[in-house]
């Protein structure tokens, strides 16, 4: 899940998405991600 997240994050970079709401959802799925057991 995190290699996803991170993937995610490398992708946005390389497209030059400059779209934070994309980045806040990324985050948002993070954080979830981390507070499952």
């Amino acid at each position: 899940m995190l290699l996803f997240y991170l993937l995610l994050i490398i992708n946005s970079y390389y497209t030059h998405t400059n779209n934070y709401l994309l980045l806040y959802i990324y985050t948002i799925l993070y954080i979830y991600m981390l507070k499952l057991p």
